[in-house]
């Protein structure tokens, strides 16, 4: 009988790293584009662990079909960043929508880890406009999901929502405070 004996960091891999990555192993990414590693978390995600344990994914049926879908914080080798969405996990060859990017040494850059995702569940909801802040045209002050959405924020700051228009089979952005 042989024994596997793993070093501290191959378990910490096979601990942090692999349920990360459970149901996108055969998935493949946006080209030039990978998931968030160990090495990757720092900072704000480090920082606030406890209150968000997976800031760069979040998981429901956002479109409402019944399949999991994953949002995810993805990372390029330059440190540019986006978020992006693969719906319907469980095909054979899933499409992936990105929703945001931000390039590294543009004007409003930040690093990945100031900013983190998570669910919102359904329900009625006060956007921006409904909290007294100035609106865009024809800016709703309260919106209701009918099916779970993506809350994209920045520690401590802002957040949006990104949720699934069933009319245009393509998620919106709402902004939900500044």
């Amino acid at each position: 009988m042989q024994l596997i004996k793993l070093s501290k960091a191959g378990l910490l891999f096979t601990v942090l790293l692999l349920p990360l990555l459970a149901g996108c192993e055969e998935t493949s990414l946006p080209e030039g584009w990978r998931f968030p590693t160990n090495a990757d978390f720092i900072g704000e995600w480090k920082e606030n662990e406890k209150y968000v344990e997976k800031p760069y994914l979040a998981e429901a049926d956002f479109d409402g079909n019944g399949v999991l879908d994953q949002a995810w914080i993805l990372i390029k080798d330059d440190n540019s960043w986006g978020v992006f969405v693969i719906l319907d996990l469980d095909s054979t060859d899933p499409d992936w929508i990105q929703l945001d990017i931000t390039e590294k040494g543009s004007k409003t850059y930040l690093p990945p880890q100031s900013m983190g995702l998570d669910v919102v569940s359904e329900g009625k909801y006060k956007t921006v406009c409904g909290k007294g802040y100035d609106c865009e045209k024809n800016e709703p002050k309260e919106i209701e999901l009918r099916l779970p959405a993506i809350r994209y924020f920045r520690y401590e700051s802002a957040s949006s929502i990104f949720y699934w228009d069933k009319k245009t089979s393509a998620f919106k952005r709402i902004w939900m405070s500044d």
